[in-house]
């Protein structure tokens, strides 16, 4: 069976231009044609928006068009049409600028034989099919890397999560007192699996920046108050490598526009960093400076320097700065990588000044925080209400609740075990694997509150949370406890969001008290 003629669109106001062109193409034996033929450029758009066109030879100088903007307004109708310029002018800026706009080949009337224009349109169809061909295995490769960002986010950090916290259980002694030489292997375990954790949690960060899928909720932050959690917070990685954190300068009353979570990222990564190349009992410096619509914060350590030939690969991924480095210091090489592009995207910048034998300061520069982020606003506000809330005292909480049932929809039965550990004496855990257990047990049952994942085997956990007001007698807080970030619109609509891997196991069990101690003094 032959194959069906290529249909060639002409756009040519010149009527012996279009007659010569035609009677090219009858010429070509080799190709087998059949023309349409306009002499306005609106007439070809209309044309082109309802019928089927193979290739587009278009004249650049016609009535109704603007030169090599006719290639755009052609491909804005048809973008997956292959396109050849015909042009009187024998001249390059001409040709560059059509093919920039994506025109496949230029011809120059005048000096087109009918082989040569058989060429043209063949390699231009050829051309233009390549590059459907390379879009289509660009988008399957995208939609790979998601599922398997999705795959890494499940299968690895929901096990980790469980393992951490077994761990953790064991070393604080939860479970009893430890042989000596047992306590020992599980702390390794336990700081090789945090290494392993923070690892998998840099190489997610990547590849969501990458694939422009970061989520960012600005919002005002004290920055006095910041700067001083961010120390208590870091504070193991001083002592890890036995350096102080000195908190130099920190102007009261000074607020930027920022993530509090992802800005709280950029200090572990800059103070961790600092820590590492710090001499042995040696100090680490952080300060803000007032810049009136910005404000800097630096963080100093007094170590070696960064060499001269790393220096312009430092915020590279996966960069260190030799490999004797790699051995001595653990470490993936995204830290300052992720630190830059998350500055970028809160609309701050980020560098460092270093000297070799003296040290290196890195900083970044955020917008102060306006007048519309103030933080008495903020108060009534869906990211407020989205915030977790965390009191103090467990042996408090403990005291006031009586045994609350938790219902834990969850298909990792370790995760929950470890969790009804965690909370043994404060609340009661029930486990429910399918979303189909989670219902019938609603509706069997009351519960103080819902520990929800959000992927499970017979659907995603949105399901439920849809269903939850047709299903349940009473309101149930909800805290969400997945293995990925979840959306905006789903954080605004449940009590907390935690990502697993990304919180510890006592923050999680405190967020679980404080709220089921918040519904019960509703009730």
């Amino acid at each position: 069976m032959s194959s069906p003629p290529i249909q060639v669109l002409l756009v040519e106001d010149n009527a012996g231009d279009a007659r010569l062109l035609r009677e090219m193409l009858k010429e070509s034996g080799t190709f087998k044609s059949q023309l349409t033929h306009f002499a306005c450029m609106k007439d070809a758009l209309d044309h082109l928006a309802t019928n089927v066109a193979n290739i587009v030879l278009l004249d650049l100088g016609l009535p109704d068009a603007n030169g090599v903007g006719a290639v755009r307004q052609v491909h804005e109708v048809a973008p997956r049409v292959p396109l050849v310029v015909l042009t009187g002018l024998d001249d390059e800026a001409v040709a560059t600028k059509a093919l920039q706009e994506g025109a496949q080949d230029y011809l120059i009337k005048g000096k087109i034989e009918a082989a040569s224009l058989a060429r043209s349109l063949r390699y231009a169809i050829e051309r233009q099919r390549m590059q459907v061909e390379t879009e289509q295995v660009r988008r399957l490769q995208l939609q790979l890397r998601d599922e398997f960002i999705s795959t890494v986010s499940h299968e690895l950090r929901t096990p980790l999560t469980s393992i951490r916290g077994a761990l953790g259980l064991l070393d604080g002694r939860a479970l009893g007192e430890l042989p000596e030489k047992a306590d020992a292997m599980v702390t390794i375990a336990l700081q090789n699996c945090e290494r392993l954790v923070r690892i998998i949690n840099d190489i997610l960060d990547v590849e969501k920046i990458k694939s422009g899928r970061l989520e960012l909720r600005i919002e005002s932050v004290s920055l006095n108050a910041f700067l001083h959690e961010a120390l208590r917070v870091n504070h193991a990685y001083g002592d890890k490598y036995h350096v102080n954190f000195i908190l130099d300068i920190a102007p009261a009353g000074v607020e930027v526009a920022a993530d509090p979570d992802r800005l709280m990222q950029v200090m572990a990564n800059l103070l961790s960093n600092a820590a590492k190349f710090s001499p042995d009992g040696g100090k680490v410096q952080v300060r803000a400076i007032d810049h009136g619509a910005r404000v800097r914060i630096e963080v100093q350590d007094h170590g070696t320097g960064i060499p001269e030939a790393f220096r312009a690969r430092v915020f590279e991924k996966f960069a260190q700065a030799d490999a004797s480095t790699a051995r001595r210091f653990e470490g993936t090489g995204l830290g300052l990588s992720i630190t830059r592009q998350l500055v970028e995207a809160m609309g701050g910048t980020v560098g460092f000044t270093t000297e070799t034998g003296k040290g290196t300061t890195f900083y970044f520069e955020l917008p102060r925080a306006g007048e519309t982020l103030q933080l008495q606003q903020l108060a009534g506000s869906d990211t407020a209400r989205c915030r977790v809330l965390i009191f103090g005292d467990e042996t408090v909480l403990a005291a006031r609740i009586e045994l609350p049932r938790i219902l834990h929809v969850e298909d990792d039965a370790d995760l929950s075990r470890v969790l009804e550990a965690a909370l043994a004496g404060n609340a009661e855990v029930i486990l429910a694997t399918t979303l189909a257990a989670a219902e019938k047990l609603l509706r069997e049952s009351s519960f103080a509150l819902l520990l929800l994942d959000m992927g499970l085997p017979d659907g995603r956990g949105h399901t439920l949370l849809e269903r939850l007001p047709s299903i349940s007698t009473h309101p149930i807080p909800v805290v969400i406890l997945s293995a990925s970030e979840v959306a905006r619109d789903v954080q605004q609509r449940v009590a907390a969001t935690l990502v697993k891997s990304r919180v510890s196991e006592a923050l999680i069990v405190q967020t679980i008290l404080a709220l089921v101690l918040r519904s019960s003094n509703k009730h």
